[in-house]
């Protein structure tokens, strides 16, 4: 069978992308007649504004040898792509989502790559014929989708007709040729009171880039330049002109798709699914910074704050209204790589390595990286503790960086963008890598009881418990929690691979009696005085019990007084 290559290819000049007036009726029109519009050239502009009430699609045409890999690679990144028609090879129709409709000329504009450059835009493709046998398109839905539901819905949203894209530095997940892509994003700026209600709304619209994937500072995901006036927020969302760099970085022999913002227009009403649990929106960034917020479901913030019940968690240092464990959860949550460390002004307690060892547990279930510091003459123990969590529960090793008495660590450390430190003391070691965390506003520094940071202009979020165990269970708890909540796992993965949310327990995170009674014989010096029953320091029966309960959705009424 001849390949593209083989067939000759038209060498005709394209027409430059330029639209006289968009119709008046636009709003109005049906898909087809909007559809014919388009196929006889009269109007090559955004289709944004058209045919109010039904869907909207990016388009993607490439040669049939890319299809297979480039359908698993939209399934992995189905925020950016979600695929709601596959054509067979030569197919200029879409059965399943608009009659009477031809690919090549039913969209305002195209363009037009070869191996992997944009090298034209045209009108329409049917100069393209003679080719069309070994292309393959997809359909995939788009945000526009929802706009007019944001908007019918009060939604104030000033640049809903002018909506920019960005190239991020967020890795979509890799398939075959298509490695290293990243990903692209829309951007819409939203009232900070709606931002809630834009989520839900757009939530509604899963396969339609659905929810938003990050929400404040543009910086985090690599975008500068971004300026929204007072009072609103960039908030941002997988976009399907992550194809240009999809494309880009395959380089098939010849490529098509929507130009941006003139998209394909099928018969499909546009329908909202069920609404769901309501969202919480959890704004994180660090006083004096730019906006930045996390999300979880609604229903998991009784679960917070049974787990800060029975833990016996105080607030501290938290705005007003919002849970302390809640929000260091969730930075930790979004962290990748974290510094813990342990340097007590006297000597080690054995109960304090059991509950270091849980709380890095939960990190590494997470696949984080973990660095602890630690006095050079607690090195061997946190080493027994460590091999026995690792054999335990199948985690990866953490990196161990000892600090001998009055000396301060500044080198080998990793880098990282959290730093949790349990005591006055680690500030005296740690300050040097202290000071880097002052210097980058995404980097989050976490404190196991009431003190400030001397010296530095941190304020850090402050965990106060009547030990460092229930901290450290406290925190291991949060975080089983944020990463069973359907909203946040989709979030702070950026929706890649969001249909694959892995089905922890709380066996992974929350170590049994059992296991945590083995750890405590194993970490004892041998011919210890002390007793080798584990202390009852932590309440580990009611907090697996209340993690349980809100895994089967229970009511958590039950805890109401613990």
């Amino acid at each position: 069978m001849s390949s593209i290559m083989q067939v000759d290819l038209p060498e005709d000049t394209f027409r430059p992308y330029i639209s006289p007036k968009r119709p008046d009726d636009s709003f109005n029109m049906k898909p087809l007649e909007a559809r014919a519009l388009f196929r006889t050239n009269d109007y090559t502009g955004f289709t944004s504004g058209f045919c109010d009430g039904y869907t909207q699609f990016n388009i993607i045409i490439i040669s049939s040898e890319f299809a297979d890999d480039f359908e698993t690679f939209c399934s992995q990144n189905s925020g950016a792509f979600p695929v709601l028609y596959r054509s067979k090879p030569g197919e200029v129709g879409a059965p399943p989502i608009a009659e009477d409709s031809n690919v090549r000329t039913d969209l305002p504009c195209y363009t037009i790559r070869k191996n992997g450059i944009r090298v034209a835009e045209a009108p329409d493709l049917s100069r393209f014929t003679p080719v069309w046998d070994y292309l393959v398109t997809f359909y995939i839905g788009c945000s526009t989708t929802f706009d007019f539901a944001l908007i019918k819905n009060g939604v104030d949203v000033p640049n809903v007709l002018d909506i920019p894209g960005y190239k991020t530095n967020v890795c979509c997940s890799s398939v075959g040729p298509f490695q290293g892509v990243k990903m692209t994003v829309s951007m819409r700026t939203i009232a900070k009171h709606q931002l809630e209600k834009a989520f839900m709304i757009s939530n509604q619209y899963p396969d339609y880039h659905g929810a938003p994937i990050h929400i404040g500072d543009p910086t985090r995901i690599g975008i500068s330049g971004v300026t929204v006036p007072d009072g609103y927020v960039a908030t941002f969302w997988a976009c399907g002109m992550t194809v240009e760099d999809v494309i880009l970085i395959a380089k098939p022999e010849l490529a098509f798709s929507h130009y941006p913002g003139a998209m394909f227009i099928g018969d499909i009403k546009r329908e909202p699914t069920s609404l769901g649990d309501a969202v919480k929106i959890i704004k994180l960034n660090k006083a004096g910074c730019e906006y930045f917020a996390s999300v979880i479901n609604q229903n998991s913030i009784a679960v917070f704050e049974g787990i800060q019940r029975a833990l016996g968690i105080k607030p501290v240092n938290v705005q007003v209204n919002s849970s302390p464990l809640l929000e260091v959860t969730l930075k930790l949550s979004h962290a990748n790589k974290v510094v813990l460390a342990y340097i007590p002004k006297h000597s080690c307690q054995h109960i304090d390595v059991l509950g270091i060892m849980v709380f890095c547990q939960a990190l590494l279930i997470l696949r984080k990286g973990v660095t602890l510091v630690v006095k050079k003459a607690d090195k061997n123990l946190f080493d027994i503790a460590i091999q026995h969590m690792v054999e335990t529960f199948h985690v990866d090793t953490p990196t161990i960086v000892t600090v001998s008495q009055n000396v301060t660590i500044e080198d080998n450390i990793p880098v990282f963008d959290c730093l949790l430190m349990t005591s006055q003391n680690c500030y005296d070691a740690v300050k040097g890598i202290l000071d880097i965390a002052q210097k980058n506003s995404h980097t989050s520094v976490i404190t196991l009881n009431n003190y400030h940071c001397k010296a530095t202009e941190i304020e850090p979020d402050i965990i106060v418990t009547e030990n460092l165990v229930n901290s450290a269970y406290a925190l291991a708890g949060g975080l089983y929690v944020a990463s069973t909540s359907p909203y946040h796992w989709r979030y702070k993965n950026y929706s890649i691979n969001s249909h694959q949310q892995p089905q922890f327990s709380v066996d992974d995170f929350i170590p049994t009696n059992d296991q945590s009674q083995s750890l405590w014989k194993m970490i004892l010096p041998k011919g210890s005085s002390g007793s080798e029953e584990l202390p009852n320091l932590c309440p580990v029966s009611e907090l697996r019990s209340l993690l349980n309960c809100s895994l089967l959705n229970c009511s958590l009424s039950m805890y109401a007084d613990l």
